[in-house]
């Protein structure tokens, strides 16, 4: 594999971002929030960006980091299954972290499913905190596609 140099993706990455989450089994909403004009008009906010690491011409891991000013996420972290185990989304993580504090940012939280036990001991890993006090609600305004 190259030099698992990361980049800053652009609106034009969309597709090949869509089809890494697809390959990794990340669930998304394609005809949703996931959507690439959704996503494109996501990307026009300062606090939004994309990043991914390259292995030729695929896209081998990305990861989505979003900040308010105040407080930023990592968001949709994925490594494609024939590239695990090499440290991409350390590399990923620790990426966004320089990314946010460069911005300012000193708090950074991801959430993490359930079930997803390598994602959570990566995070744990990294001296992220786990917070089993704390509810996460959400109100889906756009129908279930959002």
């Amino acid at each position: 594999m190259g030099d698992d140099s990361i980049r800053l993706l652009g609106k034009e990455d969309i597709p090949a971002v869509h089809d890494l989450w697809r390959a990794a089994g990340l669930p998304f909403f394609e005809k949703g929030r996931d959507a690439v004009q959704v996503m494109a008009r996501e990307m026009d906010h300062p606090g939004t960006f994309l990043a991914g690491i390259e292995d030729g011409n695929h896209l081998a891991a990305v990861v989505l980091g979003t900040d308010d000013g105040r407080k930023a996420w990592i968001n949709r972290l994925a490594v494609r299954p024939s590239h695990r185990g090499r440290g991409l989304a350390r590399k990923l993580i620790h990426f966004c972290e320089k990314q946010f504090a460069e911005r300012g940012i000193g708090i950074i939280s991801a959430l993490i499913e359930e079930d997803n036990a390598p994602s959570l001991s990566l995070f744990l890993d990294e001296s992220y905190e786990l917070h089993r006090d704390i509810h996460y609600l959400r109100k889906k305004v756009n129908g279930p596609e959002w």
